[in-house]
């Protein structure tokens, strides 16, 4: 019997050793649900972990949270690792010094391209917008905990802000203000929902497009430094054989192709919050849409 025991004991022992040796990523859930986002993202994560496989082993992408998480609130829980090891944000010095960054921008830097959801009554505004001092004086929604919040505030814009993601579009859709911007790469998607959800004062607005440069990083907690060193190889292994350009036309080429980047009229709003290691340089890493 004390034989058999020792046996289950080793056995077990084993196993938990192995499970526990697998790299984990500890994600988050969607910020809506079917969040395309979010699909993207996974599938990122997923291909940098594939082409890695032979030299790291297998893995585990997991949710322990159920709720999608702010970023203040995931930096928190990045510092244990417990529940969250690896995110995806807008970088900036906070998460830089906290984190470990994978300097590769997940969607080649097309968040540095916003275009606003607006008022329908406020369609004549914003075409006479023709500066960063004008559309400073426009009453502009964000959220609470998001990096693009900062860089406005920084700014001098005139903010409204909100505590929760769905509530910002109703509060467009009364008039709480003008305009909303969002990124090339969620906006039809969520003016798909708008309409879906009948807020129908709100509409996409056409002639002006926002340059803040906002990279998407994957950032991975500093309890987590293999993990981050095999995620740092499978990124730029994916952004070198193709696959990192596969995903985003995937995801992104019909929503640029709608937007009709190249004849808006650029507002260059800088952010003071950008950390001195960003790879501007590094041509391949970003999106351009003034090139064909």
């Amino acid at each position: 019997m004390k034989k058999r025991l020792i046996y289950l004991i080793l056995i077990y022992s084993f196993f938990y050793i192995n499970i526990k040796a697998l790299d984990t990523i500890k994600f988050e859930s969607g910020q809506v649900a079917n969040d395309v986002r979010m699909a993207q993202k996974l599938e990122i994560l997923t291909k940098a972990m594939e082409v890695t496989k032979e030299k790291y082993g297998k893995y585990i992408i997991t949710s322990l949270i159920s709720d999608r998480v702010n970023n203040i609130r995931a930096r928190q829980l990045m510092k244990s690792g417990e529940l969250l090891n690896t995110f995806v944000a807008v970088t900036n010095l906070e998460w830089e010094r906290e984190t470990i960054p994978i300097r590769i921008p997940i969607r080649k830097g097309l968040l540095n391209y916003r275009i606003l959801l607006i008022h329908k009554d406020d369609i004549e505004l914003f075409k006479n917008v023709e500066t960063l001092d004008d559309l400073k004086k426009i009453k502009i929604g964000t959220r609470l905990g998001w990096s693009t919040t900062e860089i406005l505030r920084k700014n001098n814009f005139n903010l409204v802000l909100g505590t929760d993601y769905d509530a910002l579009f109703s509060m467009l859709n009364s008039h709480r203000f003008s305009g909303l911007p969002r990124g090339v790469n969620e906006i039809y998607s969520e003016y798909d929902l708008l309409v879906k959800n009948r807020l129908n004062n709100i509409v996409i607005e056409k002639t002006l497009l926002l340059k803040i440069v906002t990279p998407v990083y994957i950032f991975v907690s500093k309890q987590e430094p293999r993990l981050a060193n095999r995620l740092k190889e499978g990124m730029k292994i994916i952004s070198k054989n193709g696959k990192l350009d596969e995903i985003f036309n995937k995801y992104y080429l019909d929503d640029i192709k709608k937007s009709n980047l190249s004849n808006r009229k650029i507002i260059e709003i800088p952010n003071p919050f950008l950390p001195p290691d960003t790879p501007l340089d590094i041509k391949e890493y970003w999106f351009n849409p003034f090139e064909n």
